[in-house]
């Protein structure tokens, strides 16, 4: 037995000659037009569904439900990534990046990508899981989820919550993710001294208009114009802050210049962008990359 829904299509009366070997059309014979096809509702689909399964020879096999990894104590590591593994959810670190649960099949949750608009699902979590400590993993399917993307030939492709938040927020810096996770457990952006934290922030005009027109790449990374970083908007906000420190911008101005830009390019993130460490994590990252390297000696 089989049903069709939204979605599905078949060959009927209006598909082209080329659909068939002999090159003919197809006609209407007999039965309801298909203007005329009944529609079940969800209580008649699952009478006929149960139908079909009270009559199958095959031993039924449940295997979505249960992880493709057995799963083994999880690490006792105190690094921040090792703490982000356990005490993160996934909603933490996909929700804030357009991603939505869109089913949930006992310990199995499926995701679909940012920007889907069909129906479907575009990765998993609580069926995969870590081989090193059975930690609960993210397995993407999707060839069009970004940075998080799996390659044209493989079949999925697994992370770590660390892992997917440092893809997600951090453009893959690993060191930058880690010093945000611990500037969050240790000192939330407000408390920072000398900095204030303002959701309709603005940088000082006479500095952004003086980079807006004279320096293209600031240009172009303020308007997500450039071809030669990732288009996400960790890869802008890590460009804009890493020009704006090299042109000697006080740090107050860089962190109203990340307001500002993620206010215009995700305001909805907004709130969870004042409520963690990546600010302050951000700062660190672009002084850290200008910091001046010691001199060595060899004799």
């Amino acid at each position: 037995m089989e049903l069709k829904a939204e979605g599905g299509y078949v060959v009927a009366p209006g598909s082209p000659p080329a659909v068939h070997p002999s090159r003919r059309l197809y006609c209407h014979i007999t039965g309801p037009f298909l203007d005329e096809t009944p529609v079940l509702s969800d209580s008649q689909m699952e009478l006929l569904l149960c139908c079909a399964r009270s009559l199958t020879q095959v031993r039924e096999t449940i295997v979505a439900e249960q992880p493709c990894v057995p799963i083994v104590p999880v690490t006792t590591g105190d690094r921040p990534g090792d703490v982000f593994n356990r005490t993160a959810t996934w909603e933490q670190v996909l929700c804030p990046h357009g991603w939505k649960a869109v089913q949930t099949r006992g310990a199995v949750t499926y995701w679909r990508r940012p920007g889907k608009q069909e129906r479907g699902w575009s990765a998993s979590t609580g069926y995969c899981t870590s081989k090193l400590d059975g930690t609960d993993l993210l397995a993407v399917f999707s060839t069009n989820a970004g940075c998080l993307a799996v390659e044209s030939d493989a079949t999925c492709r697994c992370f770590t919550k660390f892992a997917a938040f440092t893809l997600l927020n951090f453009d893959g810096d690993f060191h930058a993710a880690a010093a945000n996770l611990t500037v969050r457990h240790d000192t939330s952006p407000a408390r920072i001294p000398g900095l204030a934290f303002n959701r309709d922030a603005q940088p000082a005009p006479c500095l952004f208009n003086a980079l807006l027109t004279n320096d293209r790449r600031f240009a172009r990374s303020w308007n997500h114009q450039r071809l030669d970083i990732k288009q996400t908007t960790a890869a802008y906000e890590t460009s804009l802050a890493a020009l704006v420190h090299a042109a000697g911008w006080p740090d107050q101005e860089i962190i109203n210049l990340i307001l500002a830009h993620r206010q215009r390019w995700a305001p909805q993130e907004i709130g969870v962008l004042l409520a963690g460490g990546y600010l302050a994590g951000l700062l660190t990252k672009v002084k850290a990359a200008r910091a001046p390297k010691k001199a060595v000696i060899v004799i």
